[in-house]
């Protein structure tokens, strides 16, 4: 009795060392395609975007003769530019400079012009 309990028991431990080489095997050879979540395509466009702010943020405070920036406000999402009311500068100054600069691709609608104090 103890005998054939000791072979069936021997018998589960080879299967059961036998399916873990298999498995160990099948992942090291054939290695999953992907991680399971949906394939999404990056745009480009986001991308140079993020660059962008991810840059600008570095660059604060940027001081320029006609304005400057100043923060970034992480809950809304907004950059705050101080106009130089010294020298007249309005919010067309800062938009011409902004599709001329470095930072281009990052939208308008980020920026939250103020006057200076």
């Amino acid at each position: 009795m103890y005998k054939k309990l000791a072979i069936i028991i021997a018998i589960l431990t080879i299967l059961s060392i036998g399916g873990y080489f298999v498995y160990r095997y099948r992942i090291f050879y054939y290695p999953p395609k992907g991680t399971g979540a949906a394939p999404s395509e990056i745009n480009n466009i986001e991308i140079q975007e993020g660059m962008a702010i991810n840059n600008l943020i570095k660059s604060i405070p940027l001081q320029l003769d006609l304005f400057s920036i100043e923060s970034y406000d992480y809950s809304k999402g907004k950059f705050r530019v101080v106009l130089n009311s010294q020298a007249n500068t309005t919010p067309e100054v800062f938009s011409n400079w902004l599709l001329t600069s470095e930072y281009k691709s990052i939208p308008t609608k980020m920026f939250e012009l103020v006057g200076s104090d």
